[in-house]
């Protein structure tokens, strides 16, 4: 069983392997990832990554091999579902658990979920509810 097949069974007072995930979080507000980012680091985890272009998401995911992503649905160029597609079709990059963070509408969040995402929140971000999203998103797989 891989790493991130066994984190699930790891308890949340246990799990410090969390604060070492590398996250990227991708959006195309540079304040929403300004804040993701510095939130995420208040709470404890050391390496969180920002793209606010998500055309250059595959670069930046080759590059920094995320343990978790943090998308957002609505971007221009490239949406978080076309791209999230594309993450769950290609090999390598199949099995990285997707935070969806977004303002869309019920009906894209579905999809997402659909596409294979593991859970999401809504903008705007509380700071409180991404940190334990993102523990629970980092045991998932």
């Amino acid at each position: 069983m891989s790493k991130r097949g066994m984190q699930h069974l790891i308890p949340v007072e246990m799990d410090i392997q969390c604060e070492f995930a590398q996250i990227l979080v991708i959006d195309d507000e540079p304040l929403i990832t300004r804040f993701a980012q510095a939130s995420l680091k208040k709470s404890g985890f050391a390496s969180v990554h920002s793209l606010n272009d998500p055309t250059l998401a595959f670069e930046v995911i080759e590059r920094i091999k995320p343990d978790l992503i943090i998308l957002d649905i609505e971007m221009p160029g490239r949406n978080g579902l076309e791209l999230l597609q594309e993450l769950r079709s290609h090999y390598s990059y199949c099995d990285i658990p997707v935070l969806i963070l977004s303002g869309a509408d019920k009906a894209s969040k579905y999809r997402s979920l659909k596409l294979g995402a593991v859970d999401f929140i809504d903008k705007p971000v509380d700071s409180d509810e991404l940190e334990v999203r993102v523990r629970k998103a980092l045991r998932v797989i």
